[in-house]
């Protein structure tokens, strides 16, 4: 028997396509856990992470953004860091609503060990600052 395997282009087509669909299914369990929440909850949610609740649900159908952000955080610059609760937040906030996703993941992969944070990165400052505050504590 035969296997019919689709032309290269095809198939990279029809694999995207089953990529964009995984994910949109992803998106729309997110935002319907939160639509199912009840207002009081959603209100406590949003107060404990102290955001609005249009960022919440945004951030429920993004999926937080949390993939890039981790990424980052394990180069070998920042690796070994601790980093203030309130940091961090604020570094998931921005690559939560970050416009750059794509363009991030592709400088993650490109990117070498030593490569320095991207003007496109609204994290970079702080990337930044974080890396010469260990560097100087390392020095002491």
């Amino acid at each position: 028997m035969r296997k019919h395997v689709l032309p290269d282009p095809l198939h990279q087509a029809f694999a995207g396509s089953m990529r964009w669909l995984r994910q949109a299914a992803k998106a729309a369990t997110r935002s319907a856990e939160w639509d199912s929440l009840s207002p009081d909850t959603r209100r406590q949610v949003c107060a404990d992470f102290n955001l609005s609740e249009t960022d919440m649900a945004l951030a429920a159908r993004t999926g937080g953004g949390s993939r890039e952000l981790a990424t980052l955080l394990s180069r070998p610059a920042l690796r070994h860091l601790s980093y203030p609760t309130d940091v961090l937040r604020d570094l998931q906030r921005v690559c939560t609503f970050c416009p750059e996703r794509k363009r991030c993941r592709a400088w993650q992969a490109s990117a070498g060990a030593a490569a320095k944070w991207p003007a496109f990165c609204s994290n970079a400052y702080t990337f930044a600052s974080l890396q010469r505050s260990a560097t100087s504590i390392a020095r002491q």
